[in-house]
């Protein structure tokens, strides 16, 4: 409406929110690096330019993912600071911010994040239970936060639940057939054309060298 042109006004669109999904990140990878600028700016600029995320932008122009995927790092940095650093109380409401930002522009990646985030610290506690009681407190906390923060869209949601909605039905999922070595195969070709879901050349030996560790 103010751009009028639309191919501007997309790419004054992505402008904007690369920028945001760089600060974010920034501020993330600051913190993971304990300060270290650097460090911060490299992760930051491997994240935001990753293949995924120009898929999202370009590839599938899917806006509500890709806004979703500027505060991922937010959230996961919160978990790390409850669980790593022992800094409850700033995780613990950096965790709740990431994960209402997320909510409010993308549901399904707000549930993935939490489901993984479940998932990461149920595999903490098989090898460190010194400060459960606290984490589970810090955590607890910070998702009260998060669904207080989020009121304005989920009271809307639980409402629109009660109704009968009608879902997709089983043939549309084939389309979504998967495998781990199809990853791979796409995410070698390092391709953002719209059926070429992928991670990206980096950030697949990325992933590589972080199960190694």
């Amino acid at each position: 409406m103010i751009l009028v042109k639309p191919v501007i006004s997309y790419y004054s669109y992505i402008m904007v929110e690369q920028f945001l999904g760089l600060i974010v990140a920034f501020y993330a990878g600051w913190i993971f690096f304990k300060g270290s600028k650097k460090s911060a700016l490299i992760f930051a600029v491997i994240l935001r330019t990753s293949t995924y995320v120009m898929y999202n932008d370009f590839g599938r122009a899917d806006i509500g993912e890709a806004w979703a995927l500027i505060f991922v790092p937010l959230a996961l940095i919160g978990y790390y600071l409850i669980t790593a650093r022992r800094e409850y109380i700033r995780g613990a409401l950096i965790l709740s911010l990431g994960l209402s930002l997320e909510l409010y522009s993308h549901i399904l990646s707000a549930v993935m994040t939490i489901l993984f985030l479940i998932g990461v610290y149920i595999l903490h506690l098989l090898s460190d239970r010194r400060n459960v009681i606290t984490e589970i407190k810090s955590l607890i906390i910070g998702a009260i936060l998060s669904i207080l923060e989020s009121l304005i869209i989920l009271v809307p949601l639980i409402d629109l639940l009660r109704e009968h909605i009608a879902t997709p039905g089983s043939s549309l999922w084939s389309i979504y057939n998967y495998t781990p070595v199809k990853l791979i195969k796409l995410s070698l070709s390092n391709s953002i054309g719209i059926d070429s879901e992928n991670i990206g050349i980096i950030l697949l030996i990325l992933t590589f060298i972080g199960i190694f560790f």
